[in-house]
């Protein structure tokens, strides 16, 4: 069995794909699979992709239709069985070393998650930082999903498989599909890694949904906790004792 398995929503993307699925394969971390999900596209994407899983065996081609980012993610995390998983945009690029190192560190400090930097952001001094569950909700994701922009990346992260997948929620939304997923990851994250290496290379390309749409978020404090109201879906963060929990409002 792969230790890691890749995963790969793409919608149109005939022009862009091959070059991500290059970026994974020239990864020096070689013992992966490449789960490359076609979201009911109408263009060249599927014959592309077949192509590229005829070419190398660790090409695992899904099919569904059009239901956003969020479901092809999860149609293809509902198969993988690799003790890891991560994600890439299908008009992005992976660093050579960057699954490598983000294992290596996982391994270690023995991770739930572990992220690296997007190209662009943050330092790149290779320094490590680790959390617990309870520093995780104040130094971490209160900064980034409440009091900053509200919108934390699936791709800059590689995950342990310690997720019970089926009690991720179905979502048929076509924006918001990063935070969403990352908020049922959270709340089942024993510890949580930053490595200041910028691994991850985004590009902005007409057409993406998480790029070109504008968030339009309520963000209400309650009580201790506070309320994230986005696409029609409520979640809540709740503050116990010092102990941050995710959780569906709904």
């Amino acid at each position: 069995m792969a230790q890691l398995a890749v995963i790969i929503p793409a919608y149109n993307a005939e022009k862009t794909l091959e070059r991500t699925v290059r970026s994974v394969q020239a990864s020096t971390f070689q013992d992966l699979e490449i789960w490359i999900v076609d979201d009911g596209s109408t263009d060249g994407t599927l014959s592309l992709i077949e192509g590229l899983a005829k070419e190398d065996a660790r090409i695992r081609v899904c099919h569904q239709e059009n239901k956003g980012g969020y479901m092809a993610r999860l149609c293809a995390l509902r198969k993988v069985k690799t003790p890891y998983f991560t994600f890439i945009d299908a008009d992005d690029r992976i660093h050579a070393e960057g699954y490598e190192r983000m294992l290596s560190v996982a391994q270690q400090y023995q991770l739930d998650i572990v992220e690296c930097n997007m190209v662009g952001e943050g330092k790149d001094d290779g320094a490590v930082e680790v959390y617990t569950s309870k520093e995780a909700v104040y130094t971490y994701i209160s900064p980034r999903l409440i009091h900053g922009p509200g919108m934390v990346s699936l791709c800059d992260k590689v995950y342990r498989n310690v997720f019970d997948i089926n009690q991720i929620e179905e979502c048929f939304i076509h924006s918001f599909d990063d935070m969403i997923l990352n908020l049922q990851f959270f709340r089942n994250c024993s510890r949580l890694g930053h490595l200041n290496r910028q691994y991850y290379h985004y590009d902005i390309t007409d057409g993406s949904s998480t790029r070109n749409f504008r968030p339009r978020c309520k963000w209400q404090k309650k009580n201790r906790g506070v309320l994230v109201f986005c696409g029609g879906i409520c979640y809540s963060i709740v503050i116990t004792e010092g102990c941050g929990l995710w959780r569906c409002a709904n």
